[in-house]
């Protein structure tokens, strides 16, 4: 995973450019901020915790949003804005790396 990026500047107050692309963990699945749009990429698993019934995130299929105009992440692009998915995907695997083609859970130790 390349996650490393200098942002120096931005810290001491030189700079208004941070970070754009950043990836997000979260029970060891992880997806891609960058600027106003996020990818949630497909995990294998349950979508909803029954034992205290709250959504997961957990999808087969790719997720995409614009948080700008959908800050509750209800309507999923993915389907209907193809080339920002291609961007995004490209993007991700980029910063989080694949494994023979397929994006793996995190393992952590």
């Amino acid at each position: 995973m390349d996650d490393s990026e200098q942002i120096l500047n931005a810290f001491l107050g030189k700079s208004d450019k941070g970070r754009t692309d950043l990836i997000l963990e979260s029970g060891q699945k992880t997806a891609l901020r960058s600027g106003d749009w996020v990818l949630i990429p497909p995990y294998k698993g349950n979508p909803i915790n029954k034992q205290v019934n709250i959504e997961l995130g957990i999808s087969s299929e790719y997720q995409l949003y614009n948080l700008k105009e959908d800050r509750g992440q209800q309507n999923n692009l993915a389907a209907t804005n193809k080339s920002k998915l291609t961007e995004m995907i490209a993007k991700y695997k980029k910063q989080r790396g694949e494994v023979n083609g397929e994006i793996k859970e995190l393992e952590l130790k």
